[in-house]
């Protein structure tokens, strides 16, 4: 076990990493608030699958210049600048909840634009993994990257959607069904 979480005893690494843990968890609780949102403004499914695919959309509209991007400019400072831009345009939209004034409409360009500097962020990130962790540890510093993003990816609005229909069919069974857990 020591030799897999060895990339963590190097400093950079585990200050990205742990970030990204944290960073990630937010990501999910933030789609889960949206959908409540959406369906709390419209009560419609298609609303929300339209603030969904512009999250989509757009990172697969700017990925490529998010790639080309994160091998040109210092890849710190892009994964900065998306994540200002980011926690601006969430804190905006944040804010038209909070005076009462949210749209659909908004919920959909905060979406796109969330989902284009993800695009940045994301070959940044990978990228600057390389830089700086050591060769003999950047097999183990990816596989923590990446199982810390299936463990986020498994806690999020899919579970959701399988506990609630898990619980939903205990409720009609005369026994229950224990429930998965992150």
């Amino acid at each position: 076990m020591r030799e897999r979480l060895g990339a963590l005893a190097e400093r950079e690494f585990r200050l990205l990493w742990t970030g990204q843990v944290i960073s990630g968890i937010g990501d999910a609780l933030v789609l889960v608030a949206i959908a409540f949102a959406v369906l709390d403004l419209t009560g419609s499914a298609a609303d929300l699958g339209f603030v969904f695919a512009a999250f989509m959309g757009s990172r697969v509209v700017f990925i490529l210049a998010g790639g080309v991007w994160a091998d040109r400019l210092p890849r710190q400072a892009v994964m900065i600048v998306a994540d200002a831009v980011r926690a601006v345009v969430q804190g905006l939209v944040a804010l038209s909840f909070f005076l009462g004034t949210a749209e659909v409409w908004q919920l959909v360009v905060q979406s796109a634009l969330v989902g284009a500097v993800s695009a940045f962020f994301g070959p940044a990130s990978t990228g600057l993994v390389k830089e700086i962790v050591s060769s003999t540890r950047l097999q183990e510093a990816n596989a923590l990257i990446a199982g810390s993003r299936g463990t986020r990816s498994r806690c999020s609005a899919p579970r959701s959607r399988v506990c609630s229909s898990r619980s939903s069919a205990s409720a009609s069974s005369s026994r229950s069904t224990p429930q998965a857990s992150c």
